[in-house]
């Protein structure tokens, strides 16, 4: 859905670009406008927001698809004026297939930026070093190390929370379905109605399941 949305939001922008030169008016290109500025919205949303699409998949995947069919739109009308304007054929693409292809169509430098890069490692950043070395905050190895088992241990401790999580999940499933399979008349193995007694319930959940 995400480069699906960044294709047509890329074609939707050089598009209207295109229609400008033809002879564009801001009255025909309104509509235009609000439609892509509706859709980057929810594209900055959506992906800009960093671990929103791993905590909320499907709140991501229903905002980037409502941003993808504000793209299309903004394709479709675009399409309808640049045919009022005399054209019909496909709009030109540029060349973007590499990073600095892209950089050099928005208009950006390549080697300007790696020569400002350079001078910035060589200049600002020993300056930076010196800095935290006289402020004592430069991190030595065993301040690291035990920054990385203090991670460790606060993510252990997060799996452990979501494995008892599911483990009380899957008992409340699994006594679920004996209820309701007892309910239709089904017959219950005995080893399974032992999960109700706190008995493991894993194993016996997925047999369950796949009768």
């Amino acid at each position: 859905m995400r480069n699906k949305l960044e294709d047509e939001l890329l074609h939707a922008h050089i598009e209207a670009e295109f229609a400008w030169k033809k002879g564009a008016t801001e009255t025909e290109m309104a509509p235009v406008l609000k439609f892509i500025r509706q859709s980057q919205w929810r594209w900055d949303y959506g992906v800009a927001s960093h671990g929103a699409s791993f905590h909320a998949p499907q709140e991501v995947t229903r905002i980037l698809s409502a941003g993808l069919e504000r793209a299309m739109k903004a394709r479709l009308a675009l399409s309808r004026i640049l045919a009022k304007h005399g054209y019909t054929d496909e709009v030109p693409m540029p060349d973007i297939s590499t990073k600095e292809k892209a950089q050099r169509y928005i208009g950006l430098n390549p080697e300007e930026l790696r020569r400002k890069k350079g001078e910035f490692l060589k200049t600002v950043v020993p300056k930076w070093i010196e800095e935290a070395r006289k402020k004592n905050r430069i991190m030595t190895a065993d301040a690291s190390k035990e920054l990385r088992s203090c991670f460790w241990n606060l993510f252990r401790g997060y799996l452990e929370d979501i494995s008892g999580i599911l483990f009380h999940l899957s008992r409340s499933i699994a006594s679920y379905v004996t209820k309701k399979m007892g309910q239709k008349g089904r017959k219950i193995d005995p080893q399974i109605a032992r999960n109700r007694n706190g008995e493991n319930p894993h194993k016996q959940f997925l047999k369950t399941i796949t009768q």
